[in-house]
């Protein structure tokens, strides 16, 4: 299976390709020099914000928190936190929420592991 096909598209059939585009991350306090992050954003406008750390999992494994931000131009609708290693959906409570002096939304303390997590902003996973 291709990105094309696990986003719901068809290989071979443009029309069923899912377009998302990028959008930036302010900034990100990260305890470790490696970690990966990125951001996407669907045509209706909800969009993501995916994270990570890198690690060998065959000989290492991390839980932490990290603390970034982002464009609240980027920010449409309900936020909630995914793990996308389970699948679980969670809604980020207000407190770990604020905006900063330059009107960017901040998040506090987030989880973050050594498999992928996702920030979502609206109706990003229907």
């Amino acid at each position: 299976m291709d990105m094309v096909e696990a986003l719901n598209g068809v290989l071979g059939y443009v029309n069923s390709y899912l377009d998302y585009a990028y959008f930036g991350v302010i900034g990100a306090d990260f305890d470790f020099s490696q970690a990966v992050h990125f951001g996407v954003g669907k045509p209706d406008g909800s969009s993501a914000l995916i994270y990570w750390i890198p690690k060998n999992i065959l000989a290492e494994t991390i839980e932490t928190t990290v603390s970034l931000s982002v464009k609240t131009d980027f920010v449409k609708g309900d936020v909630h936190l995914v793990d996308l290693l389970s699948g679980d959906i969670y809604a980020l409570p207000p407190e770990i929420m604020n905006t900063d002096n330059d009107g960017n939304l901040c998040f506090n303390n987030v989880p973050a592991t050594d498999s992928p997590m996702m920030i979502t902003f609206g109706d990003f996973c229907s």
